[in-house]
């Protein structure tokens, strides 16, 4: 009776249900037992659970209707269906009136239960053994294929997976077989196989002691155990041979049918699936380059296997509690569903981010571009994550992800013209493919920057020879060069915005580096100004003042270079001390202070350090490059465990402004070049792909466990 009243098992429960997933096993073993007393159970050993769930599907006397899907079974298979349901819903009505029993009507309610109970096991007995069960269940399972088949092919797996790694319980089976073993003798924990010892006599506290053990819920279900440990000589004898060949075809049946179950997604529940990802594409992208060297990609990567490995155990766990414990339809299993709603996101994440050569150099640019920040005194996280600071994140970062952008370009010709030095050629840039001759954005990107073309859809069509050479042609150019020339390319507007671009780096190529270390750290800062208005005024005194602290030209002298000096050089330097010599040395001095020639000088008697230096008391001097040079000598082998976060620290100085370092004004010009064409790149962007720029700047922030936008970035 109490698992009648707690269960909703009432007669009139009964006629409204349209499935049975609750824990009916102490009742339907009770059910077993009162047969058992009265002799009706025949040659069944058990009332199993899927052989009563199917008659709930019995809505109509003619079909069954099942997620929008009607079915016509056989009508005596109908018929045997319903009437186990009638005299189940009978049998329940006869216990629900048990707590009104009196002495006077007890003997009356124990016949016309044992009555109930014999009409109820003939019928049962029919539709389990003869008609009914066989046809409806075959129904449930052709409703329940694609996860079925998911779920058979995970098993194979999963179970190869595990043997390999030793890790989880289900190394200790080694076939359907042990499986089958293991699953009934964890029956045998809870279920009372001496059905002699239960009879009518049975003294009530043993009754009790029964009903108590078979009242565990949890007994009834399997749970996977990760923490399970292997003995070393179990290991010993799962080794299997030609691992490497099973694991394909088991992976290619595993990625059919997830295929399979998406495709059910994207029917029933379309307004989330959108479309039917390319699952091969998405185990794919878990072996891209570096992908376990690198904290950008470990974050996404190491998410998605931790999320493909627990639907394997949730569909090993379905696998060994049975078909009863699924519910139908698919999309009904919450947990299921909600398993590969986040995987079908985070694939979509993924495969945008570095789901192909340009994107996947795009997304390490701005990871490294942010980590910059957060390896800084900025407290990125504070600016981003606490404060909210949208000046900062959308005007400030951009432009600065630009800048950043166009240093990279800037390096790259360096790169360039130090070959071409060293053949003494001159650089022109319509020399180079990547540069100026490559059609940026053009139709066919996913083919020429698609990691495996054969699976392209216009792989082996007449384009291809002409797409081909092109990949190539690119190719060498990023390897022979040591980088991508547009690496924002998709970002902006290139036809365009192309020109604007190339104007700017050629603006950027002749301001001293440290300087653009200055425009850096100023684009950063200047938005503290609109809320804080003396910090502008502390700025521009500093600005007033800054050359006055500056030493004098007489303090100067150049830097040794380590370049080996010729006979005529030794010469003139010899002869420094005559009225020639000391005029060409005046003059080689005057030259390094007007023009962006390669010589190095330094104050050698200013007590600024280095890193503070700017023309004219500076001209080139590699800081940076030290520091970093430095920084990775210093640091002990295995520190860390990503490469990317092997960078030293960087500190974005405050109040400095460098629009002025320069008499002709080219830090002016390229400040307002570079605010141009940061605003054309976000109005652009944001009309590309659900805002491009966004996405891959909250990726980034992301990774490195910052989180600035409301709103959860998609595909």
């Amino acid at each position: 009776y109490e698992y009648v009243e707690q269960n909703d098992f009432r007669q009139s429960d009964l006629v409204s249900k349209h499935d049975i997933v609750e824990f009916w096993e102490p009742f339907l073993e009770l059910v077993y037992k009162v047969g058992i007393v009265y002799k009706q159970t025949g040659k069944l050993k058990e009332l199993k659970v899927e052989w009563m769930r199917p008659i709930f599907y019995i809505m109509d006397e003619s079909k069954v209707n099942i997620d929008g899907q009607v079915y016509e079974p056989p009508k005596e298979s109908m018929d045997a269906g319903q009437e186990v349901r009638r005299r189940l819903g009978i049998y329940c009505e006869i216990v629900e009136r048990f707590p009104k029993l009196e002495a006077t009507n007890w003997k009356s309610w124990r016949k016309e239960l044992q009555k109930s109970s014999g009409d109820l096991w003939k019928t049962l007995i029919k539709y389990i053994t003869k008609v009914g069960y066989k046809e409806l269940n075959e129904i449930l399972r052709w409703i329940l294929g694609p996860l079925l088949d998911l779920r058979r092919a995970s098993l194979h797996l999963f179970r190869l997976e595990s043997q390999e790694s030793g890790v989880g319980d289900v190394v200790i089976f080694n076939n359907k077989a042990d499986c089958i073993t293991f699953v009934n003798n964890v029956r045998d924990n809870f279920k009372d196989h001496e059905d002699k010892k239960f009879q009518r006599d049975m003294p009530i506290d043993e009754l009790d002691k029964y009903i108590e053990k078979i009242s565990d819920k949890e007994q009834y279900q399997y749970k996977y155990r990760e923490d399970f440990i292997v003995a070393d000589e179990v290991k010993d004898e799962m080794k299997i041979v030609n691992f490497k060949f099973q694991k394909e075809a088991l992976q290619d049946e595993f990625e059919k049918g997830m295929t399979g179950v998406f495709k059910y997604f994207n029917d029933k529940e379309s307004s989330d699936f959108y479309d039917v990802p390319n699952v091969r594409k998405l185990f794919v992208n878990l072996t891209v380059k570096e992908y376990n060297k690198r904290k950008s990609l470990a974050f996404y990567i190491d998410d998605m296997n931790r999320r493909i490995f627990l639907l394997k155990v949730m569909l090993y766990e379905m696998k060994c509690n049975g078909i009863s414990r699924i519910e139908i339809p698919i999309r009904a299993n919450k947990e299921f569903l909600l398993s590969f709603k986040e995987i079908f996101f985070l694939h979509h994440k993924m495969d945008r981010l570095f789901g192909n050569y340009l994107s996947y150099d795009q997304y390490l640019f701005f990871f490294e571009s942010i980590n910059l920040l957060n390896n800084s005194n900025l407290n990125l996280k504070n600016e981003v994550e606490h404060l909210k600071n949208k000046d900062f994140v959308e005007e400030a970062l951009p432009k600065f992800i630009v800048l950043q952008a166009m240093r990279k370009a800037v390096k790259l010709e360096e790169r360039i013209r130090g070959y071409l030095k060293e053949v003494n050629k001159l650089f022109y840039r319509e020399d180079y493919f990547q540069i100026t001759q490559y059609e940026l954005d053009t139709p066919y990107m996913d083919y020429i920057y698609d990691f495996d073309i054969k699976k392209n859809p216009i792989y082996g069509t007449s384009v291809c020879d002409e797409l081909n050479e092109t990949r190539k042609k690119l190719e060498e150019e990023i390897i022979r060069y040591e980088g991508r020339y547009w690496i924002l390319e998709g970002f902006f507007n290139t036809k365009e915005d192309k020109k604007k671009w190339i104007e700017a780096i050629e603006i950027l190529r002749n301001i001293n580096d440290l300087v653009q270390d200055d425009i850096r750290d100023y684009i950063l800062n200047l938005y503290k100004e609109r809320e804080n208005p003396k910090l502008k005024e502390r700025r521009e005194s500093h600005r007033s003042g800054s050359r006055k602290n500056f030493s004098s030209t007489n303090s100067i002298t150049k830097v040794n270079t380590g370049r080996v000096t010729s006979g005529k050089e030794r010469k003139d330097k010899r002869g420094s001390t005559t009225k020639k010599g000391i005029a060409n040395k005046r003059l080689e001095h005057n030259q390094s202070f007007e023009s962006d020639e390669d010589s190095n000088i330094i104050s050698k008697k200013t007590d600024l350090k280095s890193e503070f230096l700017r023309p004219p008391h500076v001209w080139n001097f590699p800081v940076e490059e030290l520091k970093t040079q430095n920084f990775l000598k210093n640091q002990k082998k295995e520190s860390t465990k990503y490469l990317d976060e092997n960078i030293p620290p960087t500190e974005i100085k405050k109040g400095i402004d460098p629009r002025d370092f320069y008499k002709d004004g080219r830090v002016r010009h390229f400040l307002v070049a570079l605010d141009n064409i940061t605003a054309s790149m976000m109005a652009f962007s944001a009309t590309e792909k659900a805002n491009i720029f966004k996405f891959f700047l909250e990726c980034s922030f992301n990774a490195l466990d910052i989180y600035y936008y409301n709103h959860k970035v998609i595909g």
